[in-house]
């Protein structure tokens, strides 16, 4: 089984959440940065998805993927044959691509990408327009190919996992054909809960950049 994402849609939480299950061990991103840097060089697609049965992959656009990083060449040859084979497969989004954006720039700006414990502090961060903007769209793309990609999966999205975590995770268990457990639980949480305004310095300009926009219905459910 893969879980498809995109980065800051809540697949560590997932990933971590569906690990205290006795029944299943998923394995993290597998092109996550440096992570399988001694292993991709010789590594093909079938020998990935054997070695790996239950992976998270981060699904971009092709044309967002080109010289992301080394293996994103690899990468591609791995769309081809899950395209090919239909692997069994859930998508994990988000409804609100303006906060995906905004926790892509705080974790890469902060170098925190995920909280296991303790209480999150105030960390004020200047968005640039033209990056969230950017983001957004190539997000949106990431989106629109993983349901290209994946056309038989089940969606699973992020604000719904916050606000009725059991329903979910019960529907995941479903889908991953898993023994049912009611005490599945995320070893991750939120590293911001302030509201969007008091967390972004340039929260008025970065408004006034959306507004108008195909993107400024974003900013309505920003606190969701």
């Amino acid at each position: 089984m893969i879980i498809a994402a995109q980065p800051r849609v809540g697949t560590h939480m997932v990933r971590t959440a569906l690990n205290t299950h006795p029944s299943i061990h998923v394995h993290t991103e597998i092109f996550n940065g440096n992570l399988f840097a001694g292993s991709l060089a010789e590594t093909t697609a079938p020998m990935l998805v054997a070695n790996h049965a239950d992976f998270c992959l981060h699904v971009f656009d092709p044309c967002d993927l080109e010289g992301r990083w080394p293996w994103w060449s690899r990468q591609l040859d791995l769309y081809d044959m899950l395209r090919e084979e239909e692997l069994p497969a859930v998508i994990l989004t988000r409804r609100n691509k303006l906060l995906q954006a905004i926790s892509y720039i705080r974790a890469e700006r902060t170098g925190i990408y995920h909280r296991m414990r303790g209480p999150s502090k105030r960390n004020e961060i200047i968005c640039p327009p033209w990056q969230v903007i950017s983001l957004i769209e190539q997000f949106e793309r990431a989106d629109a190919y993983a349901h290209e990609l994946f056309s038989h999966a089940k969606v699973f999205v992020y604000e719904d996992f916050l606000h009725d975590p059991v329903a979910c995770y019960e529907r995941l268990q479903c889908v991953f054909g898993l023994p049912y457990r009611d005490d599945m639980r995320p070893q991750t949480h939120r590293l911001s809960k302030q509201p969007l305004a008091d967390s972004i310095e340039n929260y008025e300009i970065l408004s006034q950049a959306l507004a108008g926009t195909r993107h400024e219905h974003y900013l309505e459910s920003v606190d969701a």
